[in-house]
């Protein structure tokens, strides 16, 4: 199901990554539970150790009554990246409440900027 846009998330990350995959020559891809998410936050981390971007993995579809949904996702785990034409697609493995144990892809622009996500399979 998807893609979905998630949503940027702002404030400073203070958790410990549950699942880390390293990003050659550019640093890593992060992904953090905060407590008071039912999503989680990915993260780009440079080699310096700063975050260069954060974004909730927040897959939402829109009611009949206009009103909008999210879904719980957790157990996020990070697989692989690969490079594609349009830039780069990580693997991952997930529990997540419209789907239960599943696998997804995260679609990440050439400068390594997030795209978007997609799960189900």
């Amino acid at each position: 199901m998807g893609p979905y846009a998630g949503g940027a998330y702002a404030p400073p990350i203070q958790t410990q990554p549950v699942s880390v995959l390293v990003v050659l020559g550019i640093g890593q891809l992060e992904v953090h539970e905060p407590p008071a998410e039912i999503v989680p936050v990915l993260a780009l981390r440079a080699s310096d150790g700063t975050v260069r971007w954060a974004q909730l993995l927040r897959p939402g579809r829109r009611n009949e009554d206009g009103s909008v949904s999210t879904a719980f996702i957790r157990d996020v785990r990070l697989r692989r990246i690969q490079r594609t034409s349009g830039g780069y697609r990580v693997r991952l493995s997930c529990f997540w409440e419209w789907g239960g144990h599943e696998g997804g892809l995260i679609y990440l622009n050439p400068d390594y900027t997030f795209r978007d996500f997609a799960l189900g399979w």
